[in-house]
């Protein structure tokens, strides 16, 4: 086993502790949670799989348990599970597949003069498209919808063609080529054939190539060709000089040479005519399964395949549905089309093995690993044999399946992580020890039923965490829930607490190329994932990608305390805050950390550069924030969340510029931009300040510190705005370098329509529901101007834009169009959003749909915020700010929510927007009434909330008031008042603060040492920021509530 950091120490202690969760609520409601989830599932009724073959996620059906990522697959002759496991990650590269397994009718003995002899031949080509290499087109995996080999765009191929070179290993004597283009396996895609090419051979390196087939004008989807004499040789090239048919606009306009397969054969024959079959496959999301039912020729099988929830094994239920035997084959195979990645394949009378390793080209450095995976397979049910296969990489299992007869496929997944270090010592449990150990636990029918009971009970658990239910009647709200219910099998799929973070493309992975290597782009994707967690309830999904940040702090720290690596950001602005003694060109910015835009497991660096953002430390510190906010848990908070946002704020005291009466950021507002106080780094350093400071109060850390920290956030310019379109909105930065000079920004929109600017709701926290009138109408505003851009629909939106409009009450009726035409638009087969670019981010719009039912802000919590008053609506087991986890529903009949039942886990005051107009009553879970104080909510005196105190552990029931006025007061709780007030010591006259935490109005009454009042006045919840006295001395400071009072003896020197 890898060690674990201090870090992971504490994220586990905390999952362990969240273990007996308040699922409480929702488990016994399971049967209603069944009947919502299971109408939603992802269903195909053809083997073509289109979308298998990607460098992102997969439009196929999906399955795993935070660490394996299983894919299904398989062509017309075949079913295939393709297996990835989430930290079997290449040394400063990306996460790449383990394999997979294969399940068809055993194949008939084929004649060697009727093989294909360039089966497994080593082929390089010219540039290719890194999902697609050229040995796809000689590894005899040809099949309806397949493809090949796929070149990168080249538009000069007349001049400089496409070009693969094959070499067969010995000299071959052969007579037949058969190429198949593109057509052949993708009906439709006549334009993509190859029109112009040629093949070449030779038997010397060194020799010129000798043409032996040259066509010009090719339209047909397959080019057989009988040569007039058979040729010897062990080289052959395949040369293209026009990639496609040039018939629309992107075989113009961005031409690929796609060859489905090379063949060439001994002697002249008949093309093998292609294979019918029925495939009928679901993903069951409720369950974690796929089924499939399959006939090729004489197999006709029925299977149910599942990852199970608690190891990683993979197990499919195969059960013959034919009235005779059928022989069959399994083959369980290594990714091997990759010459850097070492792979081995073995097999004995009990199972078959392969294994894949990464490549390590950095065996000089210290922190350099190669990860190995080992899949072990066996059957239980029927007696077998095994075999190596011709093919390298695999490995067989050979049986004679029964009429009717059910059998089981299991494989074993061990090792991956960082199995040897840069000097190929084990690290690890050996990855075949741990597979082999893992299939010996799964040995009979009985083990394979004790497996499924307890992955569905970990899946049901999981459903039973919290739910949501609206009117699967009405179409968008039917659209909403489907996306909301897949989205979350998503998460549950690709996070477990204690493994490795999901990137970009969460741990499904069928190429060594992934796009942006499936990393974790922390300006936003990466972080946009974990949105909707803490409101889901699930917080231990949040463990996982704050392990990933503070992995990386130890870099990061090294980053900012290098003059060399600070320059990378933006080198001139550098060098002049080295000049002015902000920045040491020998420590650089000491005591802090800078964080590249991506990032991997275990603190590998895999961006060079910053784009001219220093933003990443301090958007990725919103994970952590949250965690905090939603739990209470102060252990994670000092050992954890304080230590890490220190580390941020030290950044900005270096970077930040101050100028007159204000401090300035100057920092990019997107990639490659040049700004003065950009929106987005502007509000998450705020966010950082503004938790920092609270964390200090309540750990009692820093107190000579935070008088400074105030000033900083006290002097940082508001969140920049303009006039546009006549309207006042949020900008992207105050100010953009551009020609040479400071240009107002007017513009909010940039290019690619992101809605930036209103990253100051999520994560900045900067503008939220009880924002003052103004504010919220600049956010209406910026979300109109956008909208015109086509915004709801852009790509990077989807995780934020909905988020945003329910934070800042945007009209709820057009955010629920606005989201659920998106999902109709790009909701695929299996119930993921594609847009061509992203991944499992997309599942943070769950915030949305949580934030519909159920939002905090400022310390108030609001049910329903909005809501369309036709719609019923019902959640159960929402978690909030200040570790309340809330279930309410609101009937259209009545027009009214019927009630609220919030359980308090921290003991904390809770503060509830009444939906009442007559207020709220609150009893206990012991039936007993409780106290309420009513005030007016903040910036908004015309809504009401009510507080009342809570014990940890215990629930309350809230319904309407019934207008007893002995149970509703206008003034503070009596419960013990727990006031801090900071700076103390504080410089006379300067800045003071009193935090009154979670609490409702108080009277603040400053004496001085002689008894002598000098000062009262009212102060609210939260923080009150007022004036100490002027003159040096010792003050007592008097904070009361009702009966209750404090006295904090305050020093202002």
């Amino acid at each position: 086993m890898n060690k674990m950091t201090k870090t992971a120490k504490i994220l586990f202690g905390m999952l362990l502790a969240f273990l007996p969760t308040h699922a409480l609520l929702a488990q016994d409601n399971y049967t209603e949670i069944q009947e919502i989830i299971s109408k939603y599932y992802g269903e195909w009724n053809n083997s073509d799989y289109p979308g298998l073959q990607h460098n992102r996620i997969p439009n196929t059906a999906l399955m795993g348990n935070g660490d394996l990522g299983v894919v299904s697959g398989g062509n017309k002759q075949s079913k295939t599970f393709y297996i990835s496991k989430g930290d079997f990650w290449t040394y400063l590269g990306s996460p790449v597949p383990v394999g997979g397994i294969t399940i068809r009718e055993k194949p008939v003995e084929v004649e060697e003069s009727n093989r294909s002899l360039s089966l497994g031949a080593i082929v390089a080509a010219s540039p290719t498209h890194a999902s697609y290499p050229a040995s796809r087109m000689v590894n005899g995996a040809w099949a309806p919808g397949y493809e090949g080999w796929v070149t990168d765009v080249n538009k000069t191929a007349a001049t400089t063609p496409c070009w693969a070179d094959l070499d067969l290993g010995e000299s071959k004597t052969f007579k037949r080529i058969v190429i198949r283009h593109d057509e052949a396996a993708r009906p439709g895609n006549a334009p993509n054939n190859t029109q112009d090419f040629s093949v070449s051979y030779r038997n010397d390196p060194a020799a010129a190539w000798v043409k032996i087939v040259d066509i010009v004008g090719n339209h047909a989807a397959i080019t057989d060709t009988v040569l007039e004499a058979a040729v010897t040789a062990r080289y052959l090239r395949l040369e293209i000089t026009k990639c496609t048919q040039e018939t629309t606009n992107d075989s113009r306009d961005n031409p690929r040479a796609r060859i489905g397969s090379f063949d060439i054969y001994a002697k002249a024959g008949e093309i093998d005519a292609p294979v019918s079959n029925r495939l009928h496959e679901i993903e069951d999301i409720l369950h974690a399964e796929v089924r499939t039912e399959l006939e090729v020729n004489n197999l006709n099988v029925e299977m149910r395949t599942f990852t199970a929830a608690t190891k990683n094994i993979v197990i499919t239920e195969l059960t013959s549905k034919s009235d005779r035997a059928v022989e069959l084959q399994v083959t369980l195979w290594a990714k091997s089309d990759n010459v850097k990645f070492p792979f081995t394949a073995a097999a004995n009378a009990k199972d078959v093995m392969v294994s894949r390793s990464t490549p390590n080209d950095s065996k000089s450095t210290a922190t350099s690993h190669t990860s190995k995976a080992v899949m072990i397979s066996t059957v239980i049910g029927e007696d077998f044999t095994t075999a190596l296969s011709d093919e390298p990489g695999k490995a067989d299992i050979n049986l004679t399946l029964q009429p009717h007869q059910t059998i089981y496929l299991v494989t074993a997944v061990g090792g991956g992580g960082r199995t040897y270090s840069n000097t190929d010592v084990l690290l690890t449990e050996d990855p075949q020890a741990q597979a082999t150990a893992l299939l010996n636990t799964v040995q009979n029918e009985e083990a394979v039923q004790i497996l499924l009971a307890e992955h569905r009970s970990w899946w049901q658990e999981y459903w039973s965490t919290s739910y949501i239910k609206l009117d699967a009647t009405n179409a968008q709200m039917n659209t909403l829930m489907k996306y909301y219910y897949a989205a979350q099998y998503e998460l549950g799929c690709s996070i477990r607490e204690g493994k490795v973070a999901p990137g970009l493309y969460a741990h499904w992975h069928i190429t060594d190329g992934p796009s942006w290597k499936s990393d974790y782009h922390l300006n936003y994707n990466f972080i946009s994932t974990f949105y909707g967690v803490n409101t889901s309830n699930r917080v231990t999904q949040g463990l996982p990608a704050i392990e990933a940040i503070k992995q990386y702090q130890q870099e990061g720290i090294k980053n900012a305390g290098s003059y060399s690596e600070l320059q990378k950001v933006k080198a001139d602005f550098v060098a002049k805050k080295m000049a002015k003694g902000d920045i040491s060109i020998s420590k650089g910015i000491p005591d802090a950390v800078l964080y590249p835009v991506g990032i991997g497991p275990w603190g590998m660096k895999l961006d060079q550069g910053y784009h001219n953002e220093a933003l990443n430390a301090s958007f990725s510190a919103y994970p952590l924030i949250e965690y905090y906010n939603y739990t209470l848990d102060e252990t994670f908070l000092r050992e954890v969340l304080y230590d890490y946002l220190k580390l941020c704020v030290h950044f900005y005291e270096s970077w930040l510029e101050e100028e007159g009466d204000q401090y300035t950021l100057y920092a990019g507002y997107n990639e490659g931009s040049w700004a003065i106080n950009p929106a987005v780094e502007l509000s998450v350093i705020k966010s950082a300040l503004d938790n920092l400071i609270k964390a200090a109060v309540i750990l009692g850390e820093d107190a000579d510190k935070i008088p400074h920290w105030q000033t900083i956030l006290s002097k940082l310019a508001p969140q920049p705005t303009a006039i546009y379109e006549g309207k006042e909105v949020f900008t992207l930065a105050e100010k953009e370098w551009k020609e040479e000079q400071w240009q107002a920004m007017t513009n909010p929109v940039p290019g690619d329509g992101n809605i930036i600017p209103m990253e100051s709701v999520i994560p900045g926290e900067q503008v939220g529901y009880y924002s003052p009138a103004d504010q919220l109408q600049i956010s209406k505003n910026t979300i109109d101007v956008f909208s015109g851009r086509g915004a709801w629909a852009q790509n990077n939106n989807f995780p934020k834009i909905y988020t945003v409009a329910v934070n800042t009450r945007y009209p709820v009726q057009t955010i629920v169009e606005k989201m659920a035409s998106t999902i109709q638009s790009k909701m695929q087969l299996n119930l993921m959003i594609e847009d061509n670019t992203h991944g499992v981010e997309k599942a943070g719009a769950t915030e949305a749909i949580n934030n519909l039912m159920l939002l905090s802000d400022r310390g108030v919590i609001t049910v329903f915020p909005g809501w369309i008053s036709t719609q019923d609506a019902k959640f159960v087991s929402l978690r909030e700010k200040g570790a309340f986890v809330v279930s309410s529903e609101y009937s259209a009949t009545a027009q009214e929510v019927l009630y609220i039942d919030l359980v308090s886990e921290a003991g904390k005051p809770a503060t509830v927007a009444s939906p009442w107009a007559e207020g709220i009553m609150v009893h206990d879970q012991e039936g007993h009434r409780v106290l309420v104080y009513k005030h007016a909510a903040p910036n908004h005196p015309d809504e009401f909330t009510y507080t009342f105190n809570t014990a940890a552990g215990k629930s309350y029931h809230l319904v309407k008031s019934d207008g007893d006025p002995d149970w509703t007061a206008v003034k503070q709780p009596v419960s013990p008042v727990n006031i801090a007030v900071y700076p103390n010591p504080v410089l006379a006259g300067a800045s003071i603060s009193i935090d009154a935490g979670l609490l409702n109005d108080a009277r603040l009454m400053v004496y001085n040492t002689t008894g002598q009042l000098i000062h009262q006045t009212p102060i609210s919840a939260g923080v009150t920021q007022l004036k100490a006295a002027t003159n040096p001395g010792v003050y007592l400071y008097v904070v009361s509530t009702g009966n209750s009072k404090k006295v904090v003896k305050v020093v202002c020197v």
